[in-house]
């Protein structure tokens, strides 16, 4: 029978090298029926690709549950391969089906020179539609689009049906375990094929993960950083606005209108609608606000203020009661501004080109484009130096704390005792009077150390006959002193020692003498450097400036210098007036007062002693 079936079969079905070629509707004339166990392979049984699927002039659309990979090598059902153009066992449960349909016996599959489709693991050769077998492939006479993993439908176009591949010209439709014969429609059941248990368990898990068409997942869509999203996306800083302020305070210092009034002049003098604050000093010579984050935008009708959510309360009871100034919460103030539209219709606004970086004044023009951002340098400090009364009196009670530590340390200091030891005891002294904290760094250096201008506290003992030099101040309610005092410890001070803190005190006291409104800081720098040098220490010995401002920041303007000759000492101004001198091997001295700049001179608010202080 094998014999016969080689016979009649050779010149129907011609083996093709790369391609397999399939007559047009050629089919052996008799009907060989499959063994129970083996079966002939006929010499012109078509090889079966090994890379490629052809699909004749149509390509069947992939199936959405399994698709047959016409690209990889036919693999055999019972692990077995047919061998082209030799006899070759046939897999047990498989067979050639000739002109007519055979029905399939169970795990069996007709493959009349063409691939038969496999069913729910049985397939049905139609004498028109040619099946694909698993993974097998006819080649026809017209090429086609390569598909991964899809079936091959000859002739037309074959729609998907829903988890399985139809053949082709006839919509056939799987029914639960059995595929009906060819030309009849079979409606699906519920969208799944029924799969006999027996069957699934002799399939290969991989064969199944190589037809199976796994539904795609829908990716969570990313949020994108935009200018809109990433203000909402704050769930623990929404932005709001709390309208026009309403705060506990009844009253602001009249010092602050002067200053509103000095910026309002700079917007009409740069001709731009407003000015950008973010340094904080100066926000709170504003509004008095003490926390750790706050902006300002004003404009000449109206100021914003903006703060995160963590100052939400703190602003209601501390800011002052200015007209027209609403508070808004936020943690992304451009991205708020851009939302509440703030900046529409603003030409430009000016900033601190001294307080914000190169980077950030570059990205904030971008962001807030076609409105100009125009760099000024100390935009507020010139209106801040002038202070108001309540300020003044906050940085009296703050000098009144570090001339109290004084007098205490003073008990304190005796030989063998380390640097360190005298900077904790003055920063413990302060807060016990009622300090914040300190306004710096506190400075104690004796001996050869003493000519460190800014020496930390060290390790050294303070031994007999040591120059200590201390150098601290306090804060009130975030304003400063700053008083430098030098002694001798353990003996009396030499001539030389007292000869120079004369001259010291002497340029202090000189300058304190000469101060009026108006003053060039320079001026007041020369008439302190002319006492020393007359003294007989050079200007070499005498290595820093003679003062500076004082108030929410220990260094502020103006800055009492030989070099700066533009800085203006106005009225109500609190500077600290520091002359020194430091002989390096020797030691080094500093007396330092603060004052208070007053239309009829200044007014001391620290007094250093006249003579150099010792203690035995």
């Amino acid at each position: 029978m094998a014999k016969t079936s080689e016979k009649s079969n050779k010149a129907a079905a011609k083996p093709a090298v790369k391609k397999a070629v399939a007559p047009k509707a050629t089919a052996p004339k008799a009907v060989v029926k499959p063994e129970a166990t083996k079966a002939a392979a006929p010499k012109a049984a078509a090889k079966p690709e090994t890379k490629k699927a052809v699909a004749p002039k149509a390509v069947a659309k992939p199936e959405t549950k399994k698709a047959v990979a016409p690209k990889a090598a036919t693999k055999p059902e019972v692990k077995k391969a047919i061998a082209p153009k030799a006899a070759a066992k046939l897999e047990a449960k498989k067979a050639v089906a000739p002109k007519e349909v055979v029905k399939p016996e169970a795990k069996k599959a007709v493959a009349p020179k063409a691939a038969a489709k496999p069913e729910a693991k049985k397939a049905v050769a139609p004498k028109a539609a040619l099946k694909p077998e698993a993974k097998k492939a006819v080649a026809p006479k017209a090429p086609a689009k390569l598909e991964v993993k899809k079936a091959v439908a000859p002739k037309e176009v074959v729609k998907p049906e829903a988890k399985k591949a139809v053949a082709p010209k006839e919509v056939v439709k799987p029914e639960a375990k059995k595929a009906d014969t060819p030309k009849e429609v079979v409606k699906p059941e519920a969208k799944k094929a029924v799969e006999s248990k027996a069957a699934a368990k002799k399939v290969a898990v991989k064969e199944e993960a190589k037809v199976e068409v796994v539904p795609e997942v829908q990716e969570k869509p990313k949020r994108k950083y935009n200018k809109k999203s990433a203000v909402e996306s704050m769930p623990a800083a929404t932005p709001v606005s709390l309208g026009e302020i309403k705060t506990e305070k009844l009253s602001y210092p009249d010092k602050i209108n002067f200053r509103l009034s000095q910026i309002y002049f700079h917007l009409n003098q740069e001709k731009v609608n407003g000015v950008y604050v973010n340094y904080l000093p100066n926000i709170k010579y504003i509004t008095g606000f003490t926390g750790s984050q706050a902006e300002l935008i004003i404009f000449k009708d109206s100021i914003h203020f903006f703060t995160d959510d963590r100052y939400e309360e703190q602003v209601k009871t501390e800011l002052y009661p200015l007209p027209n100034m609403t508070i808004h919460i936020t943690r992304d103030l451009w991205n708020y501004v851009e939302k509440i539209g703030l900046l529409e219709n603003v030409d430009g606004i000016l900033f601190e080109s001294d307080r914000v970086s190169y980077f950030d004044a570059v990205e904030f023009r971008n962001r807030i484009r076609p409105c100009k951002f125009k760099p000024l340098n100390n935009l507020i400090e010139p209106f801040t130096t002038s202070k108001a009364t309540e300020e003044v009196e906050l940085i009296k009670e703050s000098c009144r704390i570090a001339e109290k530590v004084y007098d205490e340390i003073m008990k304190f200091i005796k030989p063998g005792m380390t640097e360190k030891e005298i900077a904790n005891e003055i920063s413990y002294l302060g807060r016990k009077y009622g300090s914040e904290g300190e306004a710096f760094d506190i400075i104690v250096t004796s001996g050869v150390r003493g000519a460190i201008i800014h020496g930390q506290p060290s390790d050294k003992k303070i031994r007999k006959g040591d120059i200590v030099l201390m150098d601290f101040g306090f804060k009130v309610k975030g304003f400063s002193s700053d008083i430098s005092r030098t002694i001798c410890v353990g003996a009396k001070p030499t001539r030389e020692q007292r000869a120079m803190y004369t001259a010291l005190y002497s340029a202090l006291e000189r300058v304190v003498n000469a101060v009026l409104p108006g003053m060039n800081g320079k001026t007041m720098d020369s008439i302190a450097r002319k006492v020393i040098n007359d003294a007989g220490f050079s200007e070499v010995a005498y290595k820093h400036s003679l003062g500076h401002g004082l108030g929410i920041e220990t260094h502020e303007h103006p800055f009492l210098n030989y070099r700066q000759d533009n800085q203006i000492v106005p009225e109500d101004a609190v500077l600290a007036i520091e002359p020194g001198v430091y002989m390096p091997d020797k030691f080094g001295m500093r007396v330092e007062d603060n004052i208070l700049v007053t239309k009829n001179g200044a007014v001391k608010l620290t007094n250093a002693p006249i003579e150099l202080p010792y203690i035995l």
